[in-house]
């Protein structure tokens, strides 16, 4: 994928600087990637992110490894400054 669109990428954004919870996250992608309005492919590397979420949520990964999904998926200039905990 090219890339996400703004609101997506601003959002991502915000759970890689800990303002957004992984739960908040979770609720959000279950509608996003849903969201009709959103290209195909964008829905399913949102529905891929939710697959690591969950993956999380069931004690079955840590959070880095949503973390670093997202960061892979946001443009290189965007990610600088963004806190790199775990």
């Amino acid at each position: 994928m090219d890339r996400m669109n703004a609101s997506a990428e601003a959002f991502l954004r915000r759970f890689l600087d800990g303002t957004v919870s992984l739960e908040m996250l979770a609720e959000w992608l279950v509608v996003e990637e849903y969201d009709e309005a959103r290209s195909a492919e964008e829905r399913d590397t949102l529905a891929g992110v939710r697959l690591d979420v969950i993956e999380v949520m069931e004690g079955r990964a840590g959070e880095s490894v949503v973390r670093e999904h997202i960061r892979s998926l946001l443009p290189a200039a965007e990610q600088r400054g963004t806190r790199q905990s775990a």
